[in-house]
C-alpha cells in the first residue's frame, strides 16, 4: 500500500504582528496534513486558528518557518505566485463574500472566468456545482440579496468547488447560520469530502458540533498546538501532529 502524500507540511511556523508592540499569533507550529484528510482546527477566539488557515491559503504571510504544499515551498511565494495559488484552492468563509451585484451563476462562475475557461465549459461546470450543493437551477439568475443565509453559503460552497480543487479551506462556515442550516451545510461538506477522492478539507470552528464531522482534530491555544482530540469519525487518535 502506497504511503499517503502530505498536502501540507509546516516546519516551525510562527506569525508575529506589530500592533504597537510585538505580539505572537502563532508559535513554532509544526504539522503534516495528509492528502485526503478532513482536518478540524479548534480553539477559542484569538487562539490563532483562522490565522493558520489564512496562512495555508496564502492569504497571510508567516514571520518565520517554512510551509510546503505537495513538497513545494510556498512560504516565500511572490504576490503573483500567491494569487495563482489561491485560484487553485477552494475557500469558504463565515460571511459568504458573494458579490452582491452578480447573480448566482456569475458568482459561481467567477473562479472559472479568472482562469480563462471557455463559455460552454463554464456553463457546464456551474450547473454541476449548483447541483452538487442541492440548489435548483432557478436560483442561477437570482441576486444574493434574495437568498437565505443557508442558500448563500451553498452558493459560496458551489463557487469553492467549481474548479475541483485539491484543497478546501473553510473558516467558521456555519457561524452565521441557524441550527437547521448548520446541519445542512455540515452534511454537504461531508458529502463533498467523501465524493471527491483525494480532496483535503481543513475546517476551522470553535463549535464542538461542527468539529465532530472532522476525521482528525487539533486544538490551538495561544498560538500553539495543544493536546490532539480524538478522531470523532472512527474512534482513532490524531497521529499527524508534531508539536
Amino acid at each position: 500500500m502506497s504511503e499517503k502524500i502530505n498536502t501540507y507540511s509546516l516546519e516551525n511556523v510562527s506569525k508575529v504582528i506589530d500592533d504597537g508592540g510585538q505580539r505572537s499569533i502563532l508559535n513554532n507550529i509544526s504539522l503534516n496534513i495528509s492528502e485526503g484528510e478532513f482536518l478540524g482546527l479548534r480553539g477559542k477566539s484569538g487562539a490563532g486558528k483562522s490565522t493558520l488557515l489564512n496562512i495555508l491559503g496564502c492569504i497571510d504571510n508567516i514571520s518565520s518557518g517554512k510551509i510546503y504544499f505537495e513538497g513545494k515551498d510556498i512560504s516565500r511565494y511572490t504576490k503573483k505566485e500567491k494569487i495563482l495559488f489561491i485560484r487553485k484552492i477552494g475557500l469558504i468563509f463565515q460571511h459568504f463574500y458573494l458579490i452582491e451585484h452578480l447573480n448566482v451563476f456569475e458568482n459561481i462562475a467567477l473562479p472559472l472566468r479568472l482562469c480563462g475557461e471557455r463559455k460552454a465549459e463554464i456553463e457546464k461546470k456551474v450547473n454541476l456545482s449548483l447541483e452538487n450543493v442541492g440548489l435548483e437551477p432557478d436560483k442561477l439568475r437570482q441576486l444574493p440579496k434574495t437568498l437565505s443565509g443557508g442558500e448563500k453559503q451553498r452558493v459560496a460552497i458551489a463557487r469553492a468547488i467549481v474548479k475541483s480543487p485539491k484543497v478546501i479551506l473553510a473558516d467558521e462556515p456555519t457561524g452565521s447560520l441557524d441550527s437547521e442550516n448548520e446541519s445542512i451545510i455540515l452534511d454537504l461538506l461531508q458529502k463533498i469530502h467523501s465524493d471527491r477522492q483525494g480532496v483535503t478539507v481543513i475546517l476551522v470552528s470553535h463549535n464542538p458540533n461542527v468539529i465532530e464531522i472532522c476525521s482528525k482534530v487539533i486544538e490551538l491555544a495561544d498560538g500553539e498546538i495543544v493536546q490532539p482530540f480524538p478522531n470523532f469519525a472512527d474512534g482513532g487518535i490524531v497521529e499527524s501532529i508534531q508539536k
